[in-house]
């Protein structure tokens, strides 16, 4: 091998023995514009969907846009948050069925 392979072989050696903490720490927080960059595209996301009923079909762009602005740790929080909310706002306005325990069925 080449010095340039062996050491490029080392270093993605070296990637895969990390251990997660040390992962988080190579990855800085995003700045205050990279931020206000990721927030809005998120904004835009969400409000396209709820213009098209939940459709990502027709906001694909947006979402493409919504990724590569946010960190998808960030992505993956904010997609569980509003799945959190929208469960929320359904039970508050529809209510929920009580289940009842075994004792009570027989």
């Amino acid at each position: 091998l080449t010095r340039t392979r062996r050491n490029t072989a080392t270093a993605q050696t070296q990637q895969l023995h990390m251990s997660s903490s040390e992962k988080r720490a190579e990855v800085q927080a995003p700045r205050s514009n990279e931020r206000a960059a990721c927030y809005a595209a998120r904004d835009a996301w969400y409000t396209c969907k709820v213009m098209h009923d939940d459709s990502d079909q027709a906001c694909l762009q947006l979402r493409k846009e919504y990724e590569a602005n946010c960190l998808p740790s960030w992505v993956k929080h904010f997609e569980k948050r509003r799945m959190y909310e929208t469960f929320k706002a359904q039970m508050q306005a529809q209510g929920y069925a009580k289940i009842k325990p075994k004792e009570e069925e027989e």
